[in-house]
């Protein structure tokens, strides 16, 4: 996932949070960092988390990765599906 690793515009991070009434110090606590600068580049698309914080977001804003990440997810699948119609092209089945 590294072409992805500098972020991606148009998730709902700051909403989710907003939503779960969770201040981002103490979010940024319960993720296990040092301070809020990584969730707030998270919200402007600057970088995304690494799947260890993404998965403790999920569980903390109950919540899953499509509803955080809509366009990296939907990317995400079409890639999987064109290389799927690839190996079949390929592959003859």
């Amino acid at each position: 996932m590294k072409k992805y690793s500098k972020g991606i515009k148009g998730n709902k991070l700051a909403e989710l949070i907003a939503l779960a009434g969770i201040d981002k110090k103490k979010l940024a606590k319960m993720i296990g960092l040092k301070n809020e600068h990584a969730i707030t580049n998270w919200e402007n698309g600057k970088t995304i988390p690494d799947c260890h914080s993404i998965l403790k977001l999920c569980v903390i804003l109950k919540t899953n990765i499509q509803n955080i990440y809509p366009k990296l997810h939907t990317l995400l699948a079409h890639e999987m599906e064109f290389s799927k119609k690839q190996k079949k092209s390929v592959g003859g089945k």
